[in-house]
């Protein structure tokens, strides 16, 4: 967690005059993947996940100028962005679809 907070901030700090927008896109394609890495091969316990939550939503805060008691969820459903309780479970799902196929790729040769 402490990695994904230090490259967003190093993201952030390299494109500080940027639109916001743009640095929601970088963010997600050069640290979300930070936070999501380890959770294909672990259940994690719904607390985790929160914490996880509340790490990807400081991001927001952070590239939007929000304080730490405001919410983001607004914010991220109109920036067609996702709750971090949904990219865990899509990640979760994605799992077991590419293993599915996977095992009935092997019963089928």
């Amino acid at each position: 967690m402490l990695v994904h907070y230090a490259a967003c901030n190093a993201v952030l700090a390299d494109c500080k005059y940027a639109n916001e927008f743009v640095k929601l896109h970088l963010v997600k394609s050069h640290c979300l993947h930070l936070l999501t890495y380890f959770i294909r091969s672990l259940d994690l316990p719904s607390y985790k996940v929160k914490v996880l939550g509340v790490c990807w939503n400081d991001t927001f805060r952070k590239m939007f100028g929000y304080n730490r008691w405001e919410s983001v969820t607004e914010l991220q459903y109109n920036s067609h962005e996702m709750p971090f309780e949904y990219i865990y479970d899509l990640c979760k799902c994605n799992i077991c679809t590419t293993a599915a196929y996977s095992c009935h790729d092997c019963v089928c040769v």
